[in-house]
């Protein structure tokens, strides 16, 4: 066990720290954790033929020395060889510690593996006669491991099986990777494609490449480049001024780039070098964080591109005329490991100091050194030192660190002469945006993508490059996905935290994004609960978190200082233990939060939602995993049933479809709020899902003998109905009389509103717009005296669209509208005010007022899009469309056209597709395009059912252009007759214009003057300022005996 307070090791028995004395706190030790890990399983092919070639005694001794040579390379490149298993070896890079090149490391010590029995065999051959050959298969995955304090590090999982499975398939002397591992190592290693596996037990071949090799290992800053430079001028501004600096003073200078992994720190290196090769010599090295003899590893690399691969006499010739060169050159051949002879740490340093002034006295010198969090303290000592005693050469060291140097080395951030820090920090939104154009070059990427990757990017240029390689490759992965590379790089930052710091950052995790120190208490035990202020301190300075706004009096809250570091902390969480944090948490969250957190059941219900949902992976579904799903399931319902009564359907259904997964134990309860679901499912246009959940919910309540609940869920499915295809309205009367014989008895106002209102839809399917306005009132009567905000908000929507499409003129509607609008706003609703607003753009340009229209058009569209009503955004559409021909404008009412057929064809509302597109086809004929008009009339035929007035009329307009007019009076007076009926006096109005220029091509003067006459007369009824002054203009064209001016 790790003692949190020092980090010495003791027995896992102990309660006492055997260095400091603190008490030992079982929970801060990493008892069982999550983490991805690569696993290398290699196994000798042929062992058996071996073995009769062998005496057993001359077998163990090649196995022995097989399986050392082996364990040495695995663990030189920080593997952890698990066990041995007959001939086969499995190792795990991960474990006892993550990395973020764990599969790069793997791949690695696999290849030199290769080649290490390469020379084994020819000792054996020599020695025995006899070769080993091997099979090896690398995999990466999701595993459980034991106590990484202790022995116990078993690693248990799928991805354990599949590495076997590889290694099975892989043939003698190969090296197969599993798919995940590729995807990790693409851009280091040589690999070509090898036959999918077939494996026992798994449902899809398993993918698998074979290794044929790796890339050089070149600095990432020393690659071409790539990715586009942006949003960082200003650093690059300040990075060349400390290189003037060292070339005017003749001086070094230190520049530190510094920041998170994946931050852009490399890129804006690259960014600088590719400035200023012309004017100075670069140098790169880099330190790594694993390996043997890596304290002048990065001199080293500068050395041997200075002198070659043997470079004592490059650099003899070098520092030929340099004061004790000789020495000098010694000195730096011992520390590389060119020669074995060494120095003190200080005579290096005086050593490298006259190598790189020798080097930039005849031109400029960048010394690049990459990763120096991993640099030994003695590396870090030789840079300052060269920056403080260097002299008569102008000398840029630039280094490039994350933030966990300066816990290790504090001084490095201190004000000194010619030192420069540059801390970068994320790009704004528009530089990610720039960033993803400019990786996609001549490809686009969807808005819905785009806003996806900045979203979960946050800024950081790394992860905006990840995700959307990750998107590109599969565009639906889930919204919690991480890119592996990421992932990786994530882990292993979490992964050097100190136990304690680990935990505090994992229990964090539980609460979310946003958390709160008493929630991180509370799911700690009592004694490391007493150190949380320190360690959340410490982990701000290390940028993990950062201090944020409480949503409880009296607390401190912390945000993750990215979503994606809380992610990962809480992927390494196993699930048991994950279940009794999100169970403990509700709990606090209940007694904490009360009135003081907006959504509170939302909030309370996800984590015993959660705490379910885990012990349900785990197949542990007891009598208090089912009481978390109650629980949680009744919260949730309440949160989506409160969303619901604002509109909010996309949110509402999310909600309610999860509280109906909870609620499977509950049918009775799970049935109402099915119902639920498919009016929030209709809201959101998704009309195939909310058919189907209301049949389930009719199908429940049937056979639970709850009639109250089936009628509901019958008059909700008959909405559904509405908008796929017209219903006949007897159909709609039995529901609603049925509906109102039941609930009238019990005085249910909410059922009886519901009830009304399918009545309304009833009258408005047999299109009688004065009965509609009559069932509608009645319905408005009940929804106010039942005080349910839902059943206001749909008879101030139906109500007003009943007023506006009715014989109510104009100068009521509006009022009527204002004052909906006015309500919608007092209470926060704004799906009740895009409806509101939508009467705009109908009323306020058929009185000529188009900037009124169409800022109203504006802001219903804005809201509808914001809260995903797929309906109303449509319905916003048409009005528009509406609006634009008033306005005269017959292109733009196309465009709004087409944007609403293409929302409905998405919702699958067949029967608003075809009255879009018969109400096209009138645009289309007003532009002079009867073909294309044609065309949208033969498509919406197949969803017109009844008599299709609009339909008839667009096919008359067009026959009478053709000439066929006999047929064409025909149509538009059907079309005038059925519309006479309907009530909706606007539209019967229009329809008689279109008799008129049918008529009136046709020869038929008179009769097309009478039927102006009488649209003059409904326009004015209604209040129709605009398209009344239209038809007299028509009229008196007509007297004139001229020509009209305007197309009829």
């Amino acid at each position: 066990m790790v003692c949190s307070s020092c980090g010495r090791e003791n027995n896992a028995d102990a309660r006492f720290c055997g260095a400091c004395g603190a008490e030992l706190d079982a929970e801060l030790s990493d008892a069982e954790t999550r983490r991805v890990v690569t696993i290398v399983f290699t196994d000798v092919a042929g062992s058996t033929a071996l073995g009769e070639r062998l005496d057993p005694e001359s077998l163990r001794r090649v196995m022995w020395r097989y399986f050392e040579t082996m364990q040495e390379t695995l663990e030189r490149y920080g593997g952890t060889v698990e066990k041995f298993i007959g001939d086969a070896i499995v190792a795990v890079f991960g474990v006892p510690a993550v990395h973020e090149d764990d599969a790069l490391r793997a791949v690695r010590a696999a290849f030199e593996m290769s080649e290490a029995l390469k020379r084994v065999n020819e000792d054996l051959a020599r020695e025995r006669g006899v070769r080993i050959a091997t099979r090896t298969a690398i995999n990466t995955g999701e595993v459980i491991v034991g106590d990484t304090a202790t022995d116990q590090k078993l690693a248990t999982g799928d991805a354990v099986n599949v590495a076997a499975r590889l290694e099975q398939a892989a043939q003698p002397g190969e090296v197969l990777l599993g798919e995940a591992t590729y995807r990790l190592v693409a851009d280091a290693a040589v690999v070509e494609a090898a036959p999918a596996v077939e494996a026992k037990g798994k449902s899809h071949p398993l993918a698998a490449w074979r290794l044929l090799g790796l890339r050089p290992d070149v600095p990432a800053f020393a690659r071409p480049i790539a990715a586009p430079f942006v949003g960082r001028g200003r650093e690059l501004d300040e990075l060349r001024l400390a290189f003037d600096t060292a070339v005017r003073e003749s001086a070094c200078s230190l520049a530190t780039i510094a920041g998170p992994p994946g931050i852009g720190k490399s890129r804006l290196a690259r960014e600088l070098v590719r400035s200023l090769e012309k004017d100075a010599r670069v140098v790169v090295g880099r330190c790594i964080a694993y390996g043997e003899g890596i304290t002048y590893l990065p001199l080293a690399e500068v050395v041997r591109e200075v002198a070659g691969a043997d470079p004592e006499p490059a650099l003899a010739r070098l520092l030929t005329n340099v004061e004790r060169g000789p020495i000098a050159t010694q000195r730096i051949a011992g520390a590389i490991g060119a020669r074995d002879e060494a120095g003190s740490p200080e005579e290096t340093a005086w050593a490298f100091r006259r190598l790189f002034e020798t080097l930039a006295a005849s031109r400029p010198l960048i010394i690049v050194v990459d990763d120096i969090h991993w640099a030994e303290p003695t590396l870090l000592d030789l840079l300052e030192y060269v920056l403080g005693f260097s002299s008569g050469a102008p000398i840029l060291l630039l280094c490039l660190a994350r933030p966990d140097l300066f816990d290790v080395r504090p001084s490095w951030a201190a004000p000194r002469p010619r030192a420069t820090l540059v801390s970068l920090s994320p790009l704004t939104d528009n530089e990610s945006e720039d960033l993803i154009d400019g990786l996609m070059h001549e490809g686009d990427v969807a808005a819905g993508l785009r806003d996806r990757i900045v979203g979960a990017a946050e800024g950081n240029p790394l992860f905006v490059e990840q995700m959307l390689a990750m998107l590109a490759d599969d565009p639906h992965a889930a919204d919690e996905a991480v890119p592996a590379t990421i992932h990786a790089l994530l882990a292993a930052r979490i992964d050097r935290l100190e136990p304690g710091e680990r935990t505090v950052l994992q229990r964090a995790s539980v609460e979310g994004r946003l958390f709160h120190r008493g929630a991180v208490a509370e799911l700690l035990s009592p004694h490391a609960a007493d150190g949380l202020g320190g360690i959340l301190l410490a982990l701000t300075r290390k940028e993990l978190l950062r201090p944020d706004r409480s949503l409880f009096e009296g607390d401190d809250a912390f945000r993750f200082n990215h979503v994606l570091i809380r992610d990962v902390a809480y992927a390494s969480l196993p699930k048991e233990l994950r279940a009794d944090l999100h169970a403990r948490l509700a709990s606090w969250l209940e007694a904490h939060a009360g009135a003081q957190v907006t959504g509170q059941d939302e909030i309370v219900g996800y984590h015993l939602e959660q705490a379910y949902l885990n012990r349900a992976e785990l197949g542990r579904i007891d009598a208090e995993a089912r009481a978390l799903a109650l629980k949680g399931g009744q919260l949730l319902g309440h949160a989506g049933r409160r969303a619901l009564d604002r509109d909010e359907f996309a949110v509402a259904a999310s909600l309610v479809e999860r509280a109906c997964r909870l609620l499977a134990i509950e049918p009775a309860e799970r049935a109402a709020l099915l119902t639920d679901l498919g009016r929030a499912l209709r809201g959101t246009g998704a009309l195939d899902a909310a058919d189907a959940a209301l049949a389930e919910a009719i199908e429940d309540a049937t056979r639970h003998g709850d009639e109250a609940t089936e009628l509901r869920a019958e008059m909700e499915r008959a909405h559904v109905a509405f908008m796929r295809a017209p219903p006949e309205p007897d159909a709609l009367r039995v529901i609603a009389r049925r509906a109102i014989a039941v609930f009238e008895p019990i005085g249910s106002d909410a059922d009886l509103a519901d009830a009304w209102q399918l009545m309304g839809m009833a009258e408005l399917a047999a299109r009688d717009r004065g009965a509609q306005l009559v069932a509608l009132q009645r319905g408005r009567r009940h929804a106010l005296a039942s005080g349910d905000t839902r059943r206001q908000i749909e008879s101030w929507n139906e109500l007003g669209g009943a007023m506006l499409f009715g014989r109510t003129p104009v100068d009521d509607v509006l009022p009527f509208l204002d004052e909906e609008l006015a309500w919608a706003r007092e209470r926060g609703l704004p799906a009740v005010e895009a409806d509101a607003l939508l009467g705009g753009p109908y009323l306020y340009a058929r009185l000529g007022r188009f900037d009124e229209a169409r800022d109203q058009l504006a802001r219903s569209k804005a809201i509808c899009r914001e809260l995903g009503i797929a309906y109303g955004l449509a319905e916003a559409h048409m009005a528009g469309a509406e609006m634009e021909m008033l306005a005269g404008d017959a292109e733009a009412a196309e465009r709004e056209l087409r944007e609403a057929i293409r929302v409905t064809t998405d919702m699958g509302a067949l029967h608003y597709v075809s009255l879009y597109r018969t109400r096209i086809a009138h645009v289309l004929v007003a532009q002079g395009r009867d073909d294309d008009a044609l065309a949208e009339l033969e498509q919406a035929r197949q969803h017109i059912h009844g008599e299709a007035p609009s339909w008839k009329a667009a096919r008359a307009r067009v026959l009478a252009r053709r000439g066929e007019t006999e047929e064409a009076v025909t149509l538009a007076g059907e079309a005038v007759a059925s519309m006479a009926r309907t009530g909706d006096i606007t539209k019967h109005a229009e329809t008689l214009v279109d008799l008129a220029e049918v008529l009136r091509a046709h020869g038929d003067l008179v009769g097309a003057g009478d039927a102006l006459t009488e649209a003059v007369a409904l326009h004015e009824e209604k209040g129709n300022v605009l398209p009344a002054e239209r038809c007299r203009q028509l009229l008196a064209t007509f007297a004139a005996g001229g020509r009209p001016a305007t197309k009829l």
